[in-house]
């Protein structure tokens, strides 16, 4: 996967934000339903289970936006390389990604607790690499290869136990295909969860995130008048429903691609990436302690 780090400072992890006094509300599962959101100075937690939270931006470059001290990256034979404590711990997966096609096909999460690699074989298909131990040991699942061939596949996990994977396979036209897996055993087996979210809304996936619930939240980039575009689920990726989220009237001009949100056991964290196609870029957080019902939006991390 081409990548770029990106990473914000380690005051992430306390979420202590600075504030913007804004309108951001979402629609509590029904789309173009909003409400304003109040300013607050309250600071979440800290997270409870800290990850990477590997995103695609719109020119399919993948980003985390989410400095937790893990990183990854690829030697000149396409060996996954993995960097723990700021690089003090190092592991090797046993992967290897010879192509840029292979390598773009697969997705890494990488914690303290577990590191999982979904990694894109020769044949397209997907074999989940997961190690609890910083990458000495590993336990491999081998799922099924299907056509198209993956595009991106988004990994993580929400808890020790509980997994996700989302593969996307790209059908034409901006539109992609989204099969969903999910882990209760901690990355030994997994299970594909039926789902209609390609009726709802199967575009180009931008991030992914779950909670031990069954909560999630799928975002996609900017292409249409849905924006920030984030789809959002209660029962661990059955059904889905779009989420319309009011932004503050000053970024009306930019275009808003949603990057991977996080949980961190009190609130969600939602990163959207603006631009307002003359080269200015910035990033603002929308935060949600009622798993996205209502919103608050903040500016840059200090």
């Amino acid at each position: 996967m081409p990548k770029r780090k990106r990473n914000t400072p380690r005051a992430v992890l306390a979420l202590a934000f600075a504030l913007l006094l804004v309108g951001c509300g979402p629609a509590p599962g029904t789309e173009g339903e909003t409400s304003a959101a109040k300013e607050t100075t309250a600071s979440a937690a800290e997270a409870a289970f800290a990850g990477t939270a590997y995103s695609r931006e719109m020119d399919g470059t993948i980003v985390n936006w989410r400095d937790v001290g893990c990183s990854f990256s690829l030697d000149a034979e396409g060996n996954v390389l993995l960097s723990y404590e700021d690089g003090k711990v190092t592991g090797k997966a046993p992967a290897a990604l010879r192509t840029s096609e292979r390598a773009a096909a697969s997705g890494v999460f990488i914690s303290d607790e577990k590191t999982a690699v979904a990694a894109c074989g020769e044949d397209g298909s997907i074999s989940v690499l997961v190690s609890d131990d910083r990458g000495v040991t590993w336990n491999k699942t081998a799922l099924p290869a299907d056509e198209p061939e993956p595009s991106w596949s988004c990994v993580g996990f929400s808890s020790a136990a509980n997994g996700w994977l989302v593969v996307c396979r790209f059908v034409g036209m901006g539109q992609e295909r989204h099969d969903i897996y999910r882990s209760a055993d901690g990355g030994k087996s997994w299970e594909a969860v039926p789902s209609d979210l390609d009726d709802v809304y199967g575009r180009m996936l931008s991030g992914a995130g779950f909670s031990d619930d069954g909560a999630g939240f799928l975002c996609f980039r900017y292409e249409t008048d849905f924006q920030p575009a984030v789809c959002a689920t209660g029962d661990g990726g059955k059904t889905w429903r779009k989420r319309t989220i009011g932004m503050p009237e000053r970024y009306g001009a930019y275009s808003k691609t949603p990057l991977s949100p996080v949980f961190d056991g009190k609130n969600v964290v939602l990163p959207v990436l603006l631009d307002n196609g003359q080269g200015k870029t910035e990033t603002v957080y929308l935060t949600s302690a009622d798993e996205g019902l209502t919103w608050q939006c903040r500016t840059s991390l200090p």
